[in-house]
């Protein structure tokens, strides 16, 4: 079959396994689906069920098409023991009927029986038909298509809460192979590149408990370095972080001002919790003519200072010089004969630093937190040789989970495509 025969075909995926060449129906999800059972809300702990002990599922123990059995509550009183029914089972799919806009009918597939633990009112279980298979479907039920189908069916008064019905599920349209030897070869196939995620995202987490472990140990002293001739550095100093730097706030820019090109502008909304700046709704703004105390350049730390994101810090990386708004900081070191830069990036993404962080932020409506504050915080700072020695250390973990979180978005971004192609 040529490629004009199968773009003149109406429900034929753009990449196919070779030995399938029947198109694809047009249903809705209730060809699939056999039903939904939902499960009962009672009393519960406020932690995670261990052991043997009966637990009831959170909401956000899906998303992504990834199911998470540790955000569960555990079940330890009798009576409601007793009112627990629909237990987690295997080949099903779990989907959220009640969530926030973005995710209602958040759902994932349920590799195996989890039978001390339970689905809420607010969870259903999907039972697949026979004749269809399970996994596939999960991976249908994850697409963008049918994702945005439910979000929309999404329904209720309040603004930060929808729900769907059954008839929202069951309605759903889509195309889907009648052959289920075709859905099992795309289920295994996405299922290996699903693993391949997983692997690389254990392996980036046990880097980054691996580094949390060495920096407890290195800022403790129970490791030191020594110098080129193999002799001690000099004792420590705790010293406040306003001894060696200071917070710079920024310019008090005019919304009104803003234009589509020009120098970037770093509001409070492009700094994030990923380590670098979120440049999808960026502003732009003409040349100030005092723009020293404003600028922004490549690996210049900068601060949320109020707001939803107050407190998380990230580099500047767009490339060309920004400019730095108001409610958002950016640390500048006063004397770098003190103090290393790459020494200065690893506190301030460490847990000492967040740790001070939180004895000062001010909660509220508008959480907040001053320069001066943060310039107080107090740290045991080591010579500058022993800082960059460190710091050279440090980077050199931070560069290997940086490869893999590059690893872990090019394999993402290889299954979106996938899912693009391999569905109607």
């Amino acid at each position: 079959m040529t490629l004009t025969q199968i773009k003149e075909q109406k429900n034929i995926p753009a990449l196919r396994f070779p030995e399938f060449q029947d198109e694809w129906l047009d249903g809705t999800l209730e060809c699939l689906i056999h039903k939904l059972d939902a499960g009962v809300s009672v009393n519960s702990g406020d932690r995670p069920a261990i052991n043997n002990e009966k637990g009831i599922l959170k909401t956000s123990c899906v998303s992504n098409r990834i199911f998470d059995k540790q955000e569960n509550k555990v079940v330890n009183v009798s009576k409601e023991i007793t009112r627990l029914k629909e237990p987690v089972t295997a080949e099903t799919i779990i989907i959220s009927r009640m969530n926030t806009p973005t995710l209602v009918g958040a759902n994932a597939y349920v590799e195996e029986d989890r039978i001390n633990l339970y689905l809420p009112d607010r969870l259903w279980a999907a039972k697949i038909k026979k004749d269809h298979d399970p996994k596939w479907v999960s991976f249908l039920t994850a697409s963008n298509h049918v994702r945005y189908i439910f979000s929309a069916r999404g329904t209720g008064t309040s603004g930060s809460m929808k729900n769907l019905t059954k008839g929202d599920i069951f309605t759903t349209p889509v195309s889907f192979p009648l052959d289920r030897n075709e859905q099992q070869k795309i289920a295994l196939f996405l299922g290996a590149v699903d693993q391949k995620i997983t692997q690389l995202t254990k392996k980036k987490e046990l880097l980054e408990e691996y580094k949390k472990g060495i920096m407890q140990k290195l800022f403790s002293q129970e490791i030191r370095f020594k110098d080129d001739n193999g002799n001690p550095f000099p004792d420590w100093k705790e010293k406040n972080l306003g001894h060696y730097l200071h917070l710079q706030g920024g310019y008090a820019f005019k919304s009104n001002d803003y234009q589509k090109n020009g120098i970037p502008v770093i509001r409070i909304s492009n700094v994030t919790a990923n380590g670098f700046i979120d440049d999808n709704n960026l502003v732009h703004h003409a040349e100030l003519s005092k723009d020293d105390n404003f600028a922004l350049f490549d690996g210049d730390i900068l601060i949320a200072m109020s707001g939803a994101t107050t407190g998380k810090t990230c580099i500047y990386n767009l490339g060309v010089k920004g400019y730095l708004n108001q409610r958002v900081g950016c640390f500048k070191v006063k004397n770098k004969e003190k103090l290393y830069d790459g020494f200065l990036r690893q506190i301030i993404f460490s847990h000492y630093f967040t740790k001070n962080l939180d004895k000062v932020l001010v909660a509220g409506a508008q959480p907040n937190v001053s320069p001066k504050d943060i310039e107080s915080f107090e740290f045991l700072i080591p010579h500058l040789k022993e800082q960059t020695k460190i710091s050279n250390f440090l980077n050199g973990i931070d560069k290997k989970i940086d490869f893999i979180n590059s690893q872990i978005s090019f394999t993402s971004n290889f299954k979106k495509g996938l899912l693009q192609q391999m569905f109607v």
